[in-house]
């Protein structure tokens, strides 16, 4: 539903909040929106006005939930992916006025749940980006909670598509209502299994998307073809209203078994599988995409291995313009991304100019590119490329941390797929791929340079030195680093940066580490008109 670090903070009503002791720090907030007495977080779009049925869980969370938030409760809402439970999740923390502050996390990473919190700390301005570094990531996650855990007002916090308590744990103040969505079942407190809908609220939803004009028989047997699944029933219920009145549910109907017969029939789909209702709707879907404008396919194709939850529109559209056979038009990618948004495979959060897709949608993309490996490498090896001139240095300020969490997220994302595909195993044998990826991988030196992650910074930094042990025997990033460093200290400054960037010219964040001269040096150097080679450097 939401961004991985992708939302705003509004913390409003308050001229200041001064934080006392908090891990030690003590500092003056003044909150950068002041409106109304309301801390809002993250929080994704209203879904009341699409919402149907799920009446019994939506009582069960409010009784669950009566109690004041003095001490922390407690419930986990879980099921099979597509059932609804983001949605459940959403409409209650919209509905529930209550709750003064409000805050949601996307849960499936740790290292983008750290992210969330330590960005809340510097929207709220308890802490700036340039004190971040000086104590480890744990500490200000542990600020952010005990923060959060004095708030004497009442407190919503959901936690989205969370894998285990234990990770959990540490991130979950003393005070507040805690509402977890997952496809696990094991969580303490009180859990809730969310199903497919009922019979009822199913015909429901079905009428909310295609009015009254459909025979009760015709909606009766979509829903009872897919099984009353609400991802599915969406899916269906999108393909039909835009290419009403050529195709009726009949007709949709009729596409459906002949779909589920051929994706049988090929092994695509194996007899019971969980999501078998999902994959033949979206397959369906992808399908029309093809004959209407292959450029749509394209763009669902970069989608399946991004962020499932903040995809910005402009990394989107930057994906698309890297695609050999484009139209080059104006008008070519908002054509090409205004099917997605019909057909409801992407939401468009218009605030944040971001797009969020199903995780279940994702895995059917994927599974369909895996049909044809080359096509799945190829798209893979594009958004690589388009991510890595994203984090060039300057291309953001400290100040626009919120701005670049997306970017973080559909960072690691690429990277988690790229790793787990063939294609990687390939990286030290294909001098080209290799070059590829010691560039990709050095993009991440910087992301993680600016969120000042330490860790992470190192465990990317193995990876870097294997490519360029492959790519230039001995001599190591660190070794280049080392020299350079040796020719600034020896107040040979231009010749250390300029053997340093000759040989790296993506490799900024070697400046964003450096310290004294060095650093007022080469801020000094690209200053100069004639330096350009070294202000495109930076970016």
């Amino acid at each position: 539903m939401a961004a991985g670090g992708g939302g705003s903070a509004l913390l409003e009503g308050e001229s200041m909040i001064t934080v006392a002791s908090l891990s030690g720090l003590e500092v003056t907030a003044h909150p950068p929106i002041l409106n109304s007495k309301a801390l809002c977080y993250q929080i994704p779009p209203d879904v009341r006005t699409l919402f149907v049925g799920r009446t019994d869980l939506l009582e069960r969370l409010k009784g669950l939930f009566s109690e004041e938030t003095s001490r922390v409760s407690i419930t986990a809402c879980h099921g099979l992916g597509g059932v609804g439970k983001s949605w459940i999740a959403a409409y209650y923390l919209h509905e529930e006025t209550r709750y003064t502050h409000r805050l949601w996390f996307n849960a499936e990473s740790l290292e983008i749940l750290e992210t969330q919190y330590i960005n809340l700390l510097i929207q709220l301005r308890i802490v700036s980006p340039r004190e971040l570094d000086s104590k480890p990531r744990s500490h200000w996650v542990q600020t952010a909670r005990e923060y959060l855990s004095l708030r004497e007002k009442p407190t919503l916090i959901v936690f989205d598509n969370a894998n285990a308590y234990g990770e959990l744990e540490r991130f979950i103040p003393e005070r507040c209502h805690v509402l977890i969505t997952s496809r696990e079942i094991d969580w303490p407190g009180t859990t809730l299994r969310v199903d497919v809908m009922t019979s009822e609220d199913a015909i429901a939803l079905v009428r909310k998307h295609l009015g009254e004009d459909p025979s009760d028989a015709d909606v009766r047997a979509l829903c009872e073809t897919v099984g009353n699944l609400p991802l599915a029933l969406t899916q269906a219920c999108a393909y039909i209203e835009y290419c009403r009145p050529l195709v009726t549910i009949r007709d949709y109907l009729t596409r459906y078994e002949s779909m589920k017969r051929r994706m049988l029939e090929d092994r695509r789909l194996s007899p019971g599988h969980s999501h078998q209702n999902v994959w033949i709707t979206f397959t369906l879907t992808m399908e029309k995409m093809r004959e209407a404008n292959p450029h749509s396919l394209a763009l669902l194709y970069f989608a399946g291995f991004l962020s499932p939850d903040g995809i910005p529109l402009k990394l989107l559209e930057r994906s698309f313009n890297s695609l050999p056979e484009r139209v080059e038009t104006a008008e070519a990618f908002p054509s090409a991304i205004r099917p997605l948004v019909h057909y409801s495979v992407f939401r468009h959060q218009h605030r944040h100019e971001t797009l969020t897709i199903h995780r279940v949608l994702q895995e059917v993309i994927r599974e369909t590119l895996k049909l044809t490996p080359d096509s799945y490498h190829a798209f893979l090896r594009l958004l690589m490329k388009v991510l890595k001139a994203f984090t060039k240095m300057g291309s953001y300020r400290m100040a626009d941390i919120r701005l670049f969490s997306p970017y973080l997220a559909n960072l690691e994302s690429v990277g988690k797929h790229f790793e787990s595909c063939s294609l990687h195993r390939q990286v030290l044998e294909d001098e080209a791929l290799t070059k590829e990826a010691l560039e990709f991988w050095r993009s991440f030196t910087f992301a993680y340079t600016f969120f000042q992650n330490k860790e992470a910074r190192e465990a990317v930094q193995e990876k870097i030195s294997a490519c360029e042990r492959r790519l230039y025997g001995g001599e190591t990033l660190s070794t280049q680093e080392e020299r350079a460093r040796a020719f600034c200290e020896a107040n040979r400054m231009l010749l250390g940066l300029s053997f340093f960037w000759l040989r790296n010219p993506c490799r900024s964040s070697f400046f964003v580490t450096s310290e004294g001269p060095v650093k007022k040096f080469s801020l000094r150097l690209v200053s100069f008109q004639r330096a350009s080679q070294f202000r495109e450097c930076l970016g």
